[in-house]
């Protein structure tokens, strides 16, 4: 690698005066410069790509700035080839970021170096006139990630992509589909990429590139999901954590709890349809289900005291039991996918699919599979199910539920509702619970 250092300068007019920063690096390898100006307190001013190579005049006239006392982080980066035509990937190799204003003069030098501040340090914490927007993350087999925007974003736009993990830092430039952005670079499993998305519209600045950011996303990260080899260690530990108590259950009712008005709800105006949804971040954050299977969750878990169904839900206060022959079919698969805890519990995640369904294929790809006879979890013996009691088995069933059909099909009396004792909120949490990561018992 080159030593030779390349230089060029930045002009800034701030609040109190005019201020020149000359930028210096020495690796040959930096093929831009992504420039981020932000005000003091945070509040977002513009964003620069300059390219590097021929740099003619060598020299760029920024935006000015109201304020007295404006931030300039810069990132030499350098452009990292991909398939996708309509995207460009910049991978992050040096940074620098300097206070300019009335104390540091009109001239000041910023030389890049490899600490590599990350990008969410300004991004992430900038001030934005219009309100953030959520980013969700979908896992394909074997190996593709997309991330997608919970809603639309304008046609004219241009989307940046900012990703990182540890010292490694991505920058995304492409139109944002409604099929969301493939993310260009090999996953290792059980890794997390924090982010963020950013709606700018994009415009030439004295032949270089300015970005004018219209929106922000909120702060997300892409996990990539477990291998079939991690979720047989994560069983094994399942099953070594089930040898302090041996003894099972029979299982006669899968029940669901939710709050009253949602069930008065499905009963009165839904016809008794029960839709299910996307799965949530509940449970192990590296989970291959999360966010990419849709799924209502049963549990099949008795007090163990009483060796009744509990009195009380943190889900809701009002519970339908629908008899186990119901849901649990010989048309059903079902899978391990999860064990954690929840820092007073352990539980265990089964995956309950129809046979040959989309579902079904997923899993199938992705998790491992259960014999309904012959498993630690949930199993079928004779015309009966039984289930451990050394911790709970949820069950995440993938279909839609028609109560209103179960009710013609097996009663009332024995698909039906009852009151209990709603705990917490008294309601699920947005997005769900993360795991205990400091558990020995239940962490890979």
């Amino acid at each position: 690698m080159a030593s030779n250092f390349k230089s060029f300068a930045l002009s800034l007019r701030t609040e109190t005066n005019d201020v020149n920063v000359t930028l210096s690096w020495s690796d040959d390898e930096v093929t831009h410069l992504f420039v981020v100006v932000y005000k003091p307190l945070g509040s977002y001013h513009a964003m620069y790509l300059i390219e590097t190579e021929d740099l003619d005049p060598e020299e760029l006239t920024l935006d000015p700035t109201d304020d007295g006392g404006p931030t300039v982080l810069v990132y030499g980066v350098k452009i990292v080839p991909t398939v996708q035509q309509s995207l460009r990937m910049f991978q992050v190799l040096n940074s620098g970021s300097v206070t300019v204003g009335i104390f540091t003069g009109p001239e000041v030098s910023l030389t890049l170096n490899n600490s590599k501040t990350l990008l969410t340090t300004s991004l992430v914490y900038t001030k934005m006139a219009m309100e953030d927007f959520e980013v969700s993350t979908r896992y394909t087999p074997p190996a593709d990630y997309k991330i997608l925007t919970e809603q639309s974003l304008p046609d004219a736009s241009t989307t940046l992509i900012y990703l990182h993990r540890d010292d490694t830092q991505y920058l995304l430039e492409t139109p944002m589909p409604a099929l969301g952005v493939k993310v260009p670079f090999p996953l290792p499993p059980r890794q997390a990429y924090n982010g963020i998305v950013l709606q700018t519209t994009r415009t030439d600045h004295h032949g270089h590139i300015k970005y004018q950011c219209q929106r922000k996303s909120k702060g997300f990260t892409l996990n990539s999901v477990m291998t079939k080899d991690d979720l047989e260690r994560l069983k094994a530990k399942a099953e070594l954590f089930m040898l302090r108590d041996p003894s099972t259950h029979e299982v006669k009712v899968m029940f669901r709890n939710k709050p009253r008005e949602k069930m008065d709800d499905i009963m009165e105006n839904k016809a008794g349809l029960m839709k299910k949804y996307i799965k949530d971040r509940n449970g192990d954050a590296h989970s291959p289900i999360n966010n990419n299977i849709d799924g209502l969750f049963f549990s099949v878990s008795l007090d163990r005291g009483t060796l009744n169904i509990p009195t009380f839900s943190y889900y809701g206060n009002r519970r339908l039991d629908v008899p186990v022959e119901g849901l649990f079919t010989q048309n059903t698969n079902i899978y391990f996918t999860d064990f954690y805890c929840t820092y007073s519990a352990h539980y265990v995640t089964v995956v309950m699919t129809i046979k040959d369904s989309d579902t079904d294929r997923f899993c199938e790809a992705t998790l491992l599979q259960l014999d309904p006879y012959d498993n630690p979890f949930l199993y079928r013996e004779g015309l009966t199910v039984h289930t451990t009691r050394a911790l709970h088995v949820e069950v995440l069933y993938t279909e839609d539920v028609n109560i209103t059909a179960l009710q013609e099909q097996y009663g009332t009396d024995r698909v039906c509702f009852s009151n209990t004792r709603a705990l917490g909120s008294g309601q699920s949490t947005k997005h769900g619970l993360p795991k205990n990561r400091r558990c020995v018992i239940c962490n890979l």
